[in-house]
């Protein structure tokens, strides 16, 4: 599995940081997303927010170049998650 690039944490991911994103959630509050960043690296993850789209405020849970090591990952995380994910393509 392809290791996710990595951030400091509070800061959002850049689109440029990878096209497949790992989404945990999609949220109109963004406070709302960010409750579910604390609660995901309570569960020992690096979430990350990306930048906001149109109303929208996602959490990443990694960034790859390829479809196929997203989806691998996303996979992995969701057996460990027990939790819907999707592999979205940032342009």
């Amino acid at each position: 599995m392809a290791t996710p690039h990595a951030k400091p944490a509070g800061v959002p991911l850049s689109a440029a940081a990878g096209q497949y994103h790992i989404i945990s959630g999609s949220f109109t509050v963004p406070g709302n997303a960010e409750k579910q960043v604390s609660q995901l690296r309570n569960k020992g993850l690096n979430p990350e927010l990306l930048p906001k789209r149109g109303k929208y405020t996602m959490v990443s849970l990694g960034s790859y170049a390829a479809k196929n090591e997203a989806v691998s990952a996303m996979n992995q995380l969701r057996a460990r998650l027990e939790q819907d994910l999707w592999v979205m393509k940032i342009e």
